[in-house]
């Protein structure tokens, strides 16, 4: 039997969480129990065992303590059944009670069937509700229970709970795996109880230690955490992007390292206020909400290391938060019109030009007009042009942010990877465009999707073109000129809202 069942609390007072402990004591001392109670909470905090004990509490022995699954009972016709069997007298004590998990499955035509049991209950049933979102119930059948607020168990809260295991198990641990147990948790008793049991099978007849608990939860979580906050502090931005992929290559899960950084980063920010970390907690926060929509999980942390670097050898740093760049009207206007750039590629202080500035409130996409972070020049040669169609590498770049505008309007999702991209190079008959992820290239190169690009190049050129695409370094410096700071928010929202539609297309 596994730790969390067999050290599951058996009485009121054995329940780990002292408020609902508290509560629930005060209730059965009355000895006037309602007809129903609802019990909400995260998982793992002893819903169900408290519901256990108090039915038991209130007379239902043994086979008169029915329970129910909600996700797989959810049916109407599971609740009509259920609402003719509760009329019939207890087996064997004084009540019948009824615990329903995760009752918030429930369809809205079992729900109204049982809220006509609710209404009316016999006198000899009692019902427990118990659900992790209990938002998702109708008010009609919450106002009729007695609700019972469940919450995430508090470190010391748990350390209690697995110190009764290690009890009862004559196991030896130390208070560093005891704490790292706690914390790993993330509120739950039964997610302590798992990682105490395979670490200790890890550790043998050795002393559980931090190793064997890094070992169940993934080895050095917290010494990453530490070396991520530290690099991003001191704008470092390499060593960050470094750390994110030690993460990787160890298979971490990386929204709970997510978590951890903002955690860490919110305890240093509180302990010891100053801008520099006030500028990362934002940062981190804003990038963090993306991070569940992006394609690629790990690149709002990537993306919020370079925005947060102070080791661009330019000396160019990124204005992270609430800045926007000024628009060069004349741009726009090109745009609108559809006329070609004829005066030289601007590289001085260039426009970066955003679609959202543009009269038809398109994208967030800026423009890629070949030119990298700080204002440097891409090593082009503007005297190689696309084979025998005479077509300057300069005006190919020029045109490109309407190139954008234009794919977009027929795919999303393909104009999100493209934004990502830069042209570098004309190359025989074709455009060498770079990019930094490999899965962004081999999805551009999906023949539906190349068509669409090529046949929208031809539609603005005049003439055919072809794109070849290639990956780019995986520098800091790459990663800057390919997502430029005042852009980068708005192209995880293009990433997330068109995901599902580049995919499904």
């Amino acid at each position: 039997m596994t730790f969390y069942l067999k050290y599951r609390p058996q009485t009121v007072e054995e329940l780990d969480l002292v408020k609902v402990r508290d509560r629930l004591s005060g209730i059965v001392k009355t000895g006037k129990f309602g007809h129903a109670y609802l019990f909400s909470g995260p998982r793992g905090v002893g819903k169900t065992s408290a519901a256990r004990i108090v039915a038991r509490l209130t007379g239902a022995e043994g086979t008169d303590v029915i329970e129910m699954d909600g996700a797989s009972n959810r049916g109407i016709d599971d609740i009509r059944e259920l609402r003719e069997k509760v009329g019939l007298s207890p087996l064997s004590g004084k009540r019948k009670a009824y615990i329903i998990d995760e009752v918030h499955m429930l369809t809205t035509e079992a729900f109204n069937a049982l809220l006509k049991t609710l209404e009316e209950p016999p006198e000899h049933v009692i019902f427990f509700l118990c659900t992790t979102e209990p938002q998702k119930l109708p008010k009609t059948v919450v106002s009729r229970c007695v609700e019972v607020k469940f919450y995430k168990a508090s470190e010391e809260e748990i350390i209690e709970s697995v110190k009764k295991s290690v009890k009862g198990e004559k196991l030896d641990i130390t208070k560093e795996a005891l704490e790292r147990i706690a914390k790993s948790a993330d509120g739950s008793f039964r997610e302590a109880q798992t990682i105490l049991e395979e670490a200790s099978g890890i550790a043998g007849k050795n002393k559980i230690d931090i190793t064997a608990v890094n070992a169940v939860i993934g080895s050095s979580l917290d010494t990453l955490v530490i070396d991520y906050i530290d690099a991003v502090v001191a704008g470092k931005s390499a060593d960050a992007l470094a750390v994110v992929e030690k993460l990787l290559a160890g298979g971490g899960d990386v929204m709970a390292f997510a978590k951890e950084i903002l955690e860490e980063a919110r305890k240093r920010l509180l302990e010891s206020f100053n801008e520099r970390l006030l500028l990362v907690t934002k940062v981190l926060e804003i990038k963090i909400r993306t991070l569940k929509y992006s394609v690629l999980p790990h690149l709002p942390l990537e993306i919020a290391a370079i925005e947060l670097g102070k080791d661009d050898p330019s000396g160019h740093q990124s204005s992270v938060v609430g800045s926007r760049p000024q628009v060069d009207q004349s741009s726009v206007n090109r745009l609108e019109t559809g006329q070609p750039k004829t005066d030289k590629l601007e590289t001085e202080n260039p426009a970066r030009l955003r679609m959202d500035d543009l009269p038809d409130q398109t994208s967030s996409v800026r423009s890629q007009a070949g030119v990298q972070a700080g204002g440097r020049k891409l090593k082009t040669d503007n005297k190689k042009n696309l084979g025998s169609l005479s077509i300057p590498f300069d005006d190919f770049l020029s045109k490109w942010p309407q190139l954008l505008i234009e794919v977009r309007k027929k795919n999303h999702g393909i104009v999100t990877l493209l934004s990502l991209c830069r042209p570098v190079a004309a190359e025989g008959s074709a455009m060498i465009v770079e990019t930094t992820y490999k899965f962004h290239m081999e999805q551009l190169k999906l023949e539906r999707f190349s068509k669409i690009i090529e046949q929208t190049a031809q539609d603005i050129y005049g003439t055919p073109i072809q794109l070849k695409y290639r990956l780019a370094e995986k520098t800091v410096d790459t990663l800057k000129s390919h997502f430029q700071d005042d852009n980068i928010v708005a192209v995880e929202q293009d990433l997330s809202l068109s995901a599902e539609e580049m995919f499904l297309s």
